[in-house]
């Protein structure tokens, strides 16, 4: 992959490799179809964004998401609300046998439904409630998955809900942030903002779609890693 970014020929990297040029080619399209590319002009932004975090075989190297789409539903008049994350992704090495969705544990969480993993009790770690998603078999390279997963997070005491964060950590091509406000959950106000660290970024643009009770931030050309806050009044 390094050598396609920089723009060598098939002939070149099989030079530099020694091995044959029909090597390389069964080699580039295996490559092509990962990202879902059908020419190397056609996944290069793709491709580059990937070694630029993680470059050949870094750390958290093992998959990519082509998309990560997160939906919030508010109810219970700011008391409750569910989140669904489904992703989109494609193992590029390794194998994963288990996925993860985290929270932190300062308000109840609770698992609803999954789809296309089994889910696996939960655990705590270092101030955040751990879900572990397994897949029917273990994930190798190649492999393109999907899955989704719904939780219910209610407030704990006195407390109210009016915001959700979204962590991320591996690139992706696209993510989305939906807020869903059903008629009577007492939302009169929304809104997002963007992090990298806690540095607040004022000019991250995003695309927006709007109704009548939803709003959704579409974000396609994500920078990683950051911090996505959807809040409402």
């Amino acid at each position: 992959m390094p050598y396609l970014i920089a723009g060598a020929t098939r002939n070149e990297i099989a030079a530099t490799l020694g091995i044959v040029p029909d090597t390389v080619k069964i080699h580039v399209k295996n490559l092509l179809e990962k990202f879902e590319a059908s020419t190397v002009r056609d996944g290069f932004k793709a491709m580059s964004l990937y070694q630029q975090y993680y470059g050949i075989s870094g750390s958290g190297a093992d998959r990519f998401i082509h998309s990560a789409d997160v939906s919030v539903c508010t109810m219970d008049r700011f008391k409750k609300f569910h989140v669904t994350t489904h992703i989109d992704l494609t193992v590029m090495q390794g194998e994963i046998e288990r996925l993860y969705f985290s929270q932190l544990s300062v308000n109840q969480v609770e698992a609803i439904s999954a789809t296309g993993v089994r889910l696996n009790p939960p655990h705590f770690q270092d101030g955040r409630l751990y879900f572990g998603l397994v897949p029917p078999a273990p994930l190798v390279a190649g492999d393109r998955f999907q899955y989704s997963f719904t939780a219910a997070v209610t407030a704990t005491a006195t407390k109210v809900l009016q915001e959700y964060y979204e962590e991320t950590s591996f690139p992706a091509t696209r993510r989305s942030y939906e807020l869903k406000m059903p008629e009577g959950s007492g939302v009169s106000e929304h809104g997002y903002e963007v992090f990298s660290g806690m540095h607040k970024l004022a000019d991250y643009k995003l695309t927006i779609e709007k109704t009548s009770t939803s709003v959704k931030y579409i974000d396609n050309d994500p920078q990683v890693p950051l911090r996505f806050k959807l809040w409402w009044r």
